[in-house]
């Protein structure tokens, strides 16, 4: 592997403290990327956003965005596709103060908003899928994640896969913030049933 795709693959140094301060609201992420990162990723940032806006991508473009992802250009289409209309799920006869509960991929969450998001499937071999080459799509998807929530953001991992201890994912040492860890397995649901 040469050392350029190593050093993709690594967070920056002092990503842990920008991201922690950025969290704690102290300062602006775009503000702080590395002019070599920004520079690097905004060629890719205007194909995605051409693609959003229905463009077609002339075939460099395509090429290079593909690479960079790691999917081709179908699938990065498929990922960015809404599958619903948050307009049309207001509903005249629906009760305004109940929540609202919304199921989408990271990418498909981008200019949403929630009081509470829930990254599910944060296990190595999952998200991210390898932990010692993650790719930079995935690192866009956490950040899509994380900045969405108003409140709070709790990411969900599980012990177990198919009778398979997993590992949590690679990104929980990112994050740089403390974490409250809640372990729910058969005896907390025995002593706590679900209503």
């Amino acid at each position: 592997m040469d050392d350029a795709w190593v050093r993709l693959a690594l967070p920056p140094s002092g990503l842990d403290d920008i991201v922690r301060r950025v969290l704690e609201g102290q300062l602006e992420f775009a503000d702080n990327l590395l002019n070599d990162f920004s520079s690097r990723h905004l060629p890719h940032a205007e194909a995605i956003a051409r693609l959003v806006a229905g463009e077609d991508l002339p075939p460099d473009d395509e090429r290079a965005l593909e690479a960079a992802v790691g999917l081709d250009v179908e699938q990065i289409r498929a990922e960015l596709a809404l599958d619903y209309d948050v307009e049309a799920e207001g509903d005249d006869e629906s009760d305004n103060e109940a929540p609202t509960i919304v199921c989408s991929t990271m990418v498909s969450a981008k200019g949403l908003s929630a009081e509470h998001v829930f990254i599910v499937g944060f296990n190595d071999e999952h998200f991210p899928r390898h932990s010692n080459a993650i790719t930079d799509y995935e690192i866009c998807c956490l950040l899509v994640a994380l900045s969405r929530t108003r409140k709070q953001c709790h990411v969900v991992s599980c012990g177990r896969w198919k009778g398979q201890p997993v590992q949590v994912g690679a990104f929980l040492g990112w994050l740089g913030v403390p974490i409250d860890e809640t372990i729910r397995d058969a005896a907390y649901w025995e002593a706590n049933p679900p209503i």
